[in-house]
């Protein structure tokens, strides 16, 4: 089995928030939780490394069920089990704003990537201490940019792109947010349903991504990922589009990525339990 990442989701903390944004699409209110175990999650970090060597892991991934750096001192703890991977971390940048010098020890424990996930342009303005930080400390930044009605609905794709280039940012995700085929059935995941429904056009997805096509040719790909997402070069910012929001589906010879789950097992599906290799 070979896989393309680790992506290892950080346990919130014993005490306090899940996390410090309320997003009204968090994908995280409709699918599955597992059950926290502190101690088993990090006694096993050992094996999740060798397997992920054993899988031919290119990259680790540090996000959460809620905001990771509201875990730090574990979120630290995990980042120096993989300072030997190219590591990125997802992450609102809130807590990271008021605890900035937090960076310099990310970078000294391996972070190469830090990617925010925002849904809104003037969130490029106000991360822009934490844009100009990772800069000055030689690490790449990522905007993910979901898609939804808090963008300007008429809004061009050079819009954008002229709007960001400026913020000291590497790399554009544009993310169309999906409903999983499966999902909670409560309260909350019923909200976030109904909110995507109602506040999320995918006609604003394929519009923008038509306009990207419109201004790009072969020359300008950089790259294509292993699950077909391709990569353009435009203005010298890595563009990217992307409509795959979790983890459902796999095949189980070459799969996207290796999952641990703050119960402390590796799984390769985020919404199945019995995918759980161990």
């Amino acid at each position: 089995m070979k896989a393309n990442n680790l992506t290892i989701s950080i346990p919130q903390p014993k005490d306090g928030f899940r996390c410090d944004e309320n997003c009204p699409y968090c994908i995280s209110l409709m699918t599955p939780f597992v059950q926290f175990n502190y101690d088993l999650f990090f006694d096993n970090l050992e094996k999740v490394k060798y397997m992920a060597k054993t899988c031919s892991v290119s990259s680790v991934l540090l996000t959460g069920k809620g905001e990771p750096t509201l875990n730090y001192h574990l979120l630290l703890q995990t980042a120096m089990k993989f300072s030997s991977f190219p590591m990125e971390l997802q992450t609102n940048g809130k807590w990271l704003l008021d605890h900035i010098d937090a960076m310099k020890e990310l970078k000294a424990v391996g972070l190469d990537t830090l990617a925010f996930s925002i849904d809104n342009l003037y969130n490029v303005i106000e991360l822009y201490p934490l844009s100009k930080k990772a800069c000055d400390l030689g690490m790449t930044v990522r905007v993910c940019l979901n898609l939804t009605n808090k963008i300007t609905p008429k809004i061009k794709f050079v819009e954008i792109i002229a709007s960001i280039k400026d913020f000291l940012i590497d790399q554009l995700l544009f993310r169309q947010l999906m409903i999983p085929d499966k999902v909670l059935e409560t309260e909350q995941s019923k909200k976030v349903q109904a909110w995507i429904r109602d506040n999320v056009d995918v006609s604003t997805y394929n519009r923008l991504y038509q306009e990207m096509l419109n201004i790009v040719d072969e020359k300008d790909l950089i790259r294509i990922l292993p699950h077909g997402v391709r990569v353009y070069d435009i203005d010298n910012i890595a563009v990217t589009f992307s409509d795959y929001c979790v983890q459902e589906y796999n095949n189980t010879e070459d799969i996207r990525s290796l999952i641990y789950l703050e119960d402390g097992h590796l799984y390769t599906s985020w919404d199945k339990i019995s995918s759980r290799l161990f």
